[in-house]
């Protein structure tokens, strides 16, 4: 408990809001419930559907209200791929088909997912870090920040950074 409050004092300290903070929180805890859901073989085995009860609809109802979706919508997206043909020129309306994924593609596309989203939630929080630091003027020295990067690269006494390593 210690350490999160050290890393919630961070990241205000940074300048990310109260909103910043919990929006953070909510995608990172989609991610891990994203990676719990267990996908099995659907009644035909033809394709693939979430587990039942602990081991996949819990995972995936928590990961679907995190992130403000219907669970339905989730299971859909990580049990089917979807195929559109037409619409493009000619005036003919496209039409969209839904293949189911067998169980190993489906954990493939669950995965992919979670690489997703973690990846633009690790870009976002970078941009924004990069935004405060630049626009912050340097603190005064303390023993936490010997040294920081100028625009230019060279190191300047005092100034806070921050290093993120993926």
């Amino acid at each position: 408990r210690g350490w999160w409050c050290e890393v919630g004092r961070a990241i205000a300290e940074v300048g990310f809001g109260d909103g910043e903070r919990a929006d953070l929180v909510r995608i990172v805890a989609a991610v891990l419930h994203l990676g719990n859901v267990a996908l099995g073989p659907s009644a035909d085995e033809e394709g693939s559907v979430i587990a039942r009860g602990a081991a996949g609809a819990e995972p995936c109802a928590r990961c679907a209200r995190v992130l403000d979706c219907s669970r339905e919508a989730l299971e859909q997206a990580l049990t089917y791929r979807s195929l559109s043909t037409g619409g493009r020129g000619g005036g003919r309306t496209g039409s969209v088909t839904r293949v189911p994924l067998k169980v190993d593609d489906a954990v493939v596309a669950r995965d992919a997912l979670a690489r997703q989203v973690y990846n633009a939630l690790f870009e976002w929080t970078v941009a924004r870090i990069n935004a405060a630091v630049a626009g912050a003027p340097a603190p005064a020295h303390d023993a936490g920040a010997d040294a920081g990067a100028r625009g230019d690269g060279r190191l300047v006494e005092g100034c806070r950074f921050i290093g993120i390593l993926d």
